[in-house]
């Protein structure tokens, strides 16, 4: 991106967007918190602790990263 003479501006984690979680999305993947875990987590838990966590801890080759960048 650099060579290309872009500036970074974001990177976007696996769980961070629902392109990065095709083919699932944020609705399945709180479903299948759900039922891992018995209950369901409320949006603002999912979003602020889950999601972050899930970065975090799942390491899995193949996860999809996203890389947005701007051309000065």
């Amino acid at each position: 991106m650099k060579k290309a003479g872009l500036r970074l501006r974001a990177v976007l984690a696996p769980y961070d967007s629902d392109i990065n979680l095709f083919p699932s999305d944020r609705r399945e993947l709180r479903e299948k918190l759900a039922r891992r875990i018995g209950f369901t987590l409320p949006g603002w838990l999912v979003k602020m602790v889950a999601i972050p966590l899930l970065n975090i801890v799942d390491n899995r080759p193949g996860r999809l990263f996203s890389f947005v960048g701007e051309k000065p």
